[in-house]
């Protein structure tokens, strides 16, 4: 019997079957039905216990296809602003930190026995490039 259109129950011409959606050759799986923004324990009542861990600060639960567990927390990008935020202030603090020591150091203002022996203006200088290169360079 030639192939014949699903929906309009018509042969397929040249006895090509007509293309099938893909949708239709995908089981529904469980991931698909879940929502994907989680964030409140109110939304947390309404998952299934495939999903839940039972851990208090960590309660989502993932399993991949090898068998592995990845618990999730519920507001993850508030954890991840303030890490960013952490990083950063220890960025700044560093950078401005050693900008502004090493000028006083190359001229030797601490210790005029312990120093590199440029002259203010290289000093300056050599710290205005090495803040050019700081600023310009993505690493």
């Amino acid at each position: 019997m030639p192939p014949q259109d699903a929906e309009t129950g018509k042969v397929a011409a040249n006895n090509i079957a007509p293309p099938l959606d893909p949708k239709h050759l995908i089981p529904l799986q469980l991931d698909d039905a879940l929502p994907n923004n989680v964030s409140t324990h109110e939304q947390l009542a309404l998952l299934p216990d495939e999903v839940l861990s039972g851990d208090k600060s960590r309660p989502l639960l993932h399993v991949d296809d090898a068998g592995e567990e990845y618990h999730y927390a519920l507001r993850p990008m508030f954890y991840s602003v303030i890490f960013i935020l952490f990083v950063e202030l220890l960025e700044r603090f560093s950078f401005y930190g050693i900008n502004y020591t090493q000028t006083s150091y190359l001229t030797g203002a601490y210790n005029p026995d312990w120093n590199a022996g440029y002259s203010s203006i290289g000093a300056s200088s050599y710290v205005s490039i090495s803040t050019a290169i700081a600023y310009t360079s993505p690493f």
